[in-house]
């Protein structure tokens, strides 16, 4: 697979090499760009968005449609690749694949609407949306197809040109979905360079390069803010977060699997998913006892053989990440009540680890463990669990459990969080505004919020 830059599919001697994280097997090796391929890149997004501004938002609309299409096609291919570079089970492979289809489709029912602000006497006042210039998207290796979509469809559909960077760890996915969709867009208007450090840092100071769409972590995210900062280049980050659950002592034990797989789904490497546990004490005992009992029934494995419930830690750096939490955990008295360890022989496979007897001076609940890592608290009192909840820097999501409706939502509203969940977690609707309080980001992504992100807006005053 090649990089596609002005409409060619360019290679380079410099390779990167992909690894398979169930294996530890080399899979692919795939281009490795640097500061010259992002200025030939950023060149031809240049050039591309003098024509894609002026396309008709029919026209934009119908290539959104085309996308969505050609990404439904190609779907199996893409869910093996996912399940080959990231890790994840087949099934939830094809669900991202076919989330990104729907994103476009979703995207392509929306408008970039003038308001009118005043008309009366002899004065009309009208607000409008424009385009804002070539884009940089950096993409993260969690979900690499489906936040591609996020933030392209978007972009897209707004008038823009774009270059994307995927991770290093996860390029396979953005290079196929270039083969896929170049003939179905302007030349110039989609480029897509892989690369390291080196590469991220040439698009993010880049002058020409009028916004930036980062999804990763918050140190990264800090840097890329502190760069943009220099030709105050418009920035939206998603910069992961701690998400809490908190358990009612009305909690109905029928949603421990739910609340399990918030927990570990893509094996806890998902921005979104539960990072720490609240339950009333009331409760505690019983819901540990059955949130274990599935800990260990979980099968891992090989994400392309049948019936593997959660496969590998993506790559050895998360790995010791992980690792180095639990093990910090443990020292100040944390206990491991499951998991704890890596599965013998090859591949990053963590056991899935529920932790108790630690609280928010722990780094495992203080911190983004970003894996199959889990640490359950107990709680008297409703508000100190929602203080508790809310006493980190981070606010990306959030959830409360309860089979009261009521006040579960009234629970929900204090959460200081970019979305708040009752009964479920992770649950997403492409046309809700999506991103995080405090140091989870900054601006929106999905729906009319998300599609604002990638718009200047301008004010137009006429005297009649």
């Amino acid at each position: 697979m090649k990089m596609l830059i002005d409409g060619e599919f360019v290679d380079k001697d410099k390779r990167i090499e992909v690894e398979n994280p169930a294996t530890n097997e080399i899979i692919y090796s795939v281009p490795s760009g640097d500061a010259g391929d992002i200025n030939e890149a950023v060149s031809a997004a240049v050039r591309a968005f003098r024509g894609w501004k002026k396309e008709s938002l029919e026209r934009k609309r119908k290539t959104l449609l085309r996308i969505a299409g050609a990404v439904r096609e190609n779907a199996d291919e893409l869910a093996r690749l996912l399940v080959l570079e990231v890790g994840k089970p087949l099934p939830e492979a094809r669900h991202e694949a076919l989330s990104c289809a729907r994103v476009f489709e979703e995207f392509a029912s929306l408008d970039v609407r003038d308001e009118i602000i005043r008309n009366e006497g002899n004065t009309l006042v009208i607000a409008s949306r424009r385009p804002l210039g070539p884009a940089g998207l950096i993409l993260p290796w969690n979900y690499p197809l489906a936040v591609l979509a996020w933030k392209l469809a978007p972009a897209l559909l707004a008038g823009d040109s774009v270059v994307i960077k995927p991770s290093p760890y996860t390029p396979l996915n953005a290079l196929k979905f270039g083969e896929i969709v170049s003939p179905l867009l302007p030349q110039g208007v989609l480029n897509i360079v892989t690369g390291g450090d080196e590469t991220g840092r040439a698009l993010v100071e880049h002058p020409e390069i009028r916004k930036i769409a980062f999804t990763g972590h918050v140190e990264t995210g800090r840097s890329i803010m502190s760069a943009a900062a220099k030709n105050l280049k418009r920035i939206s980050l998603e910069l992961g977060g701690n998400d809490p659950a908190i358990i009612l002592r009305d909690f109905d034990m029928k949603n421990l699997q739910s609340v399990f797989w918030s927990a570990f789904r893509n094996a806890g490497q998902v921005c979104i998913a539960v990072k720490r546990i609240y339950v009333h004490e009331s409760i505690h005992d019983e819901f540990v006892k059955g949130f274990c009992e599935i800990a260990n029934s979980v099968r891992l494995g090989n994400g392309l053989n049948e019936g593997t419930q959660m496969g590998p830690v993506n790559n050895p750096e998360q790995l010791g990440t992980v690792e180095r939490f639990v093990r910090k955990a443990e020292e100040k008295g944390g206990k491991i009540l499951t998991g704890g360890r890596r599965k013998e022989g090859k591949g990053y496979f963590y056991y899935p680890t529920v932790i108790t007897d630690v609280d928010e001076s722990v780094g495992i609940v203080a911190e983004e463990q970003f894996g199959p890592a889990v640490p359950i608290m107990s709680f008297s009192d409703e508000n100190e669990a929602v203080e508790r909840a809310n006493s980190l820097p981070f606010g990306l999501g959030a959830s409360v459990w309860t089979r009261d409706i009521n006040r579960g939502m009234s629970i929900a509203s204090r959460l200081e969080a970019g979305t708040a969940w009752v009964n479920t977690h992770m649950l997403v609707d492409h046309l809700a505004p999506f991103g995080g309080f405090k140091q989870s980001g900054i601006g929106r992504e999905l729906g009319e919020y998300g599609l604002e992100e990638y718009t200047e807006l301008k004010t137009v005053t006429v005297k009649l």
